[in-house]
């Protein structure tokens, strides 16, 4: 009884480390890592090699992006991409585009075949952004900023514009949450929520994101910090002011004083 179960624990052992040997080949074979290239007297092609040096694409494109985080390779050939996914198996957008830019997910951004506009779109070709943009950018916060006749905006991964495309410039929020975005029209800075609306008047020279519920921002004055309602909260305005977030405090320099100043709120 004793060697019947030795040996049916080691038939055991021996399957769990088959099938461990089998996924971690299929995972070598599916993670893509490598390029190859091959060059002749006009132009240099790339393909694409496993991590077990297979071949899997062969040298026939003119550039190759492979974005992991995403799990998508996009291929160009001559002026069109083609967008695969972790198997290598082409997704199918219905339209074609000279640029493709995997974001998010299920959300592209792409660029017509003049190389002119750019919109979003999903891995099924459905029109999110449409295509009439000079440029879109992606943000991790999850939301689009967009520019259009050298006027800016944000729309939320739905497609909704959040931000009217309006401003002269958006300093992107790194935090949403806060609720407090910094736009710039008519040459001066104020904030206005997720739902443009207008929370503080445009009169700054300059304006930072609002992080804890504070904010630096530039007057003719000098820097000097408010808070959501707009108040400043330094009896004095700096020539400089930064701020150091790992530490909680303020380097600011003072014009009076010839010294630099460490504040603390």
């Amino acid at each position: 009884m004793k060697k019947v179960k030795r040996k049916s624990v080691l038939n055991s052992l021996f399957i769990v480390l088959f099938f461990l040997f089998a996924h971690s080949l299929v995972q070598a074979q599916n993670n893509i890592r490598y390029y190859i290239e091959t060059s002749n007297k006009h132009d240099t092609k790339h393909g694409l090699i496993d991590s077990l040096g297979n071949k899997i694409i062969e040298e026939e494109y003119y550039s190759i992006h492979i974005y992991k985080d995403r799990n998508r390779i996009v291929l160009k050939k001559d002026t069109i991409c083609e967008l695969l996914d972790e198997n290598l198996k082409k997704i199918n957008l219905r339209q074609k585009y000279y640029k493709i830019v995997p974001v998010s997910k299920d959300r592209l951004i792409v660029t017509d075949m003049n190389d002119r506009y750019k919109g979003v779109v999903n891995e099924s070709g459905n029109e999110i952004i449409s295509m009439s943009f000079d440029n879109i950018e992606y943000h991790d916060e999850g939301y689009f900023w967009v520019e259009k006749d050298d006027k800016q905006g944000l729309f939320n991964l739905k497609g909704k514009s959040i931000i009217n495309t309006q401003y002269d410039n958006i300093i992107a929020p790194s935090d949403l949450k806060q609720n407090m975005i910094a736009v710039k029209i008519n040459g001066k800075y104020g904030y206005v929520d997720k739902k443009d609306k207008q929370l503080i008047f445009p009169k700054f020279i300059h304006a930072d994101n609002f992080i804890s519920g504070v904010a630096i921002v530039e007057t003719e004055q000098g820097f000097n910090i408010i808070n959501k309602k707009g108040v400043f909260l330094l009896n004095t305005f700096y020539k400089t002011l930064e701020r150091y977030p790992q530490n909680n405090f303020y380097v600011a320099y003072s014009e009076t004083q010839k010294t630099y100043l460490l504040l603390n709120l």
